[in-house]
């Protein structure tokens, strides 16, 4: 790998090899410049990136994100055909959406006024629409794209899509790499849209419905919450998993424009200081109409997997941290974040054969000390000038 003040680490650096033909030799150092930068540094900014390995300049790997001709949907449909070679048995599609909060933003392109789930309020950022499958309680990225309100997309001369559209391409592109089963994501995708697109494919879906919509029960069509008044405490069925308790009521019903559904009424009991209660009832429906209801709340809980995944990517990988101005770059930058996370989970599954699952930021002290150890042995046939530079490029990259 050349002169370097840092090697990339060797099982990483196995695994970008798989997209070697999908560049030239300089956007090749470029791309293994910054996705090792990502993995190591905690720092998520183009200028740290250019100190770590090869003493890169600046401008080239920002040029590489924002004017390079490198074609991100190659490198993206091999990432996504490797998933699916390396790990062939997944069945649960997942999709939900985040916000790369940026308050104080005021000329990067593509910022606008998004509501926060987490804050409960709008806040000023991107908002990103994610997918990818479930795994072993990972979740292991498919795809993403930014979300732009019209008036955003029109200015930077982009077709206008809705998250309801960029999921039903998500689910519909999935489809064709590989043949999972289920579907699941929150009441916010559970229209007839999305569930339509999964129905038109011929896959099963298990997804939570708000409490005043509207489904039909024995020729009865009112709100959901409606239908749940009538069911007695005594009718719930009680069962554990995944180590905690639930009580459901189960039934059959009809909602417009989607058709027959399996209807689950839902509670988990939550353990507060001293006590224990019952959660807010969940309304979860799916047109799997043999299975076991305890398999589809099972089924259903596995869209937990998304929130770990969008919250390690921001606090390990620096998937809101970015500061690049040019819309392209940011696309870039962000897909970039997303093969990482999914060369890293790869890389766990193939140490799960070795040794224990490690967290992602466990795996990232894993592939730190490997780069050190090397480092180590180099530095003790550098003269003094050279292990200077070598120190103070390595505490201004990390």
């Amino acid at each position: 790998m050349g002169n370097t003040i840092l090697n990339y680490p060797k099982r990483f650096y196995e695994l970008l090899k798989i997209f070697k033909l999908e560049f030239t030799k300089p956007q090749f150092k470029n791309f293994c410049q910054i996705t090792n930068g990502i993995v190591l540094s905690q720092y998520s900014t183009i200028t740290r990136f250019s100190k770590m390995f090869e003493n890169r300049d600046n401008s080239s790997l920002n040029k590489f994100l924002t004017q390079s001709p490198w074609d991100e949907n190659k490198v993206k449909n091999k990432m996504q055909k490797s998933i699916f070679k390396l790990i062939p048995d997944l069945n649960v599609f997942v999709g939900d959406d985040t916000l790369s909060e940026k308050p104080f933003a005021k000329v990067m392109e593509g910022v606008a006024s998004h509501y926060s789930g987490l804050k409960k309020k709008h806040c000023n950022g991107h908002s990103i629409v994610t997918s990818g499958f479930y795994h072993k309680g990972d979740l292991i990225p498919f795809d993403y794209k930014i979300y732009l309100r019209k008036e955003t997309a029109n200015k930077l001369n982009m077709p206008f899509l809705t998250k309801n559209d960029t999921m039903c391409n998500f689910i519909a592109e999935a489809s064709k790499l590989h043949n999972f089963e289920y579907a699941v994501f929150d009441s916010w995708y559970s229209n007839k849209y999305v569930i339509g697109e999964i129905i038109r494919l011929k896959k099963k879906f298990v997804t939570e419905i708000k409490s005043n919509r509207n489904i039909t029960i024995n020729k009865r069509k009112r709100e959901v919450r409606n239908h749940c008044k009538d069911i007695q405490i005594s009718e719930y069925t009680y069962t554990s998993i995944n180590k905690n308790i639930f009580r459901f009521y189960e039934r059959d019903g009809f909602i417009s424009k989607i058709g027959t559904v399996r209807l689950i009424h839902c509670q988990m009991l939550i353990k507060e200081e001293n006590k224990s209660v019952w959660s807010d009832i969940n309304h979860i429906i799916s047109n799997d109409l043999f299975s076991s209801s305890e398999f589809l709340i099972k089924t259903y809980l596995k869209r937990n997997s998304i929130e770990p995944f969008h919250r390690e990517a921001k606090q390990q990988l620096g998937l809101d941290k970015y500061q690049l101005r040019n819309y392209r770059g940011i696309e870039r930058y962000l897909f970039l974040v997303l093969l990482v996370y999914v060369l890293l989970m790869l890389l766990n599954n193939s140490l799960m054969e070795e040794e224990n699952r490690r967290t992602l930021g466990e795996l990232r002290i894993f592939l730190r000390e490997d780069c050190y150890t090397i480092l180590l042995r180099k530095v003790k046939i550098m003269n003094l000038e050279d292990r200077s530079l070598v120190i103070r490029n390595i505490a201004y990259s990390f």
